[in-house]
């Protein structure tokens, strides 16, 4: 009575956070950069990821500051190649993560690899976020990976 607070349970916070990863892996040609598709929802606070009509991406649904995190895991890769990881806001390319000769120089069939990208970005309602994956290897090889998305501010 007259204290001034509300109980906790009365209080709903606007939680915008979500998750997704390709666990199926994809098959990326070389020389193309290419969005990333995802297989599993990992985790969605505000219905930001519909795998059924936008299975490349995170959608915002309430503008702020978001940290965003992606990793992509090359598998079984026996070449030295360049593999890069973009940042894509709404088609657009905003960051790059390189891990350049990728693999050592003698040959395995079990190699894997792991390529991380992070960004602070400031995001309007409706903007969407992709991995995109380059690579130059010299044929079509496959890829998995993960977009982590939480809204800091």
């Amino acid at each position: 009575m007259g204290l001034g607070y509300t109980k906790s349970a009365d209080v709903q916070p606007e939680v915008n956070y979500a998750g997704a990863w390709n666990d199926a892996g994809q098959s990326i040609n070389t020389a193309s950069q290419t969005a990333l598709t995802y297989t599993i929802e990992e985790i969605d606070g505000n219905a930001m990821v519909n795998l059924g009509t936008n299975n490349d991406r995170i959608t915002i649904k309430a503008a702020g500051r978001y940290l965003i995190l992606g990793q992509v895991w090359v598998l079984n890769l026996n070449v030295a190649c360049k593999v890069a990881v973009y940042i894509d806001k709404n088609g657009t390319p905003l960051t790059e993560s390189e891990y350049a000769g990728c693999c050592p120089s003698k040959s395995t069939t079990s190699l894997e690899q792991s390529v991380y990208t992070m960004a602070i970005l400031d995001l309007a309602l409706n903007d969407y976020i992709r991995l995109q994956i380059y690579h130059n290897k010299g044929s079509a090889h496959t890829f998995q990976g993960r977009l982590n998305i939480i809204r800091i501010a």
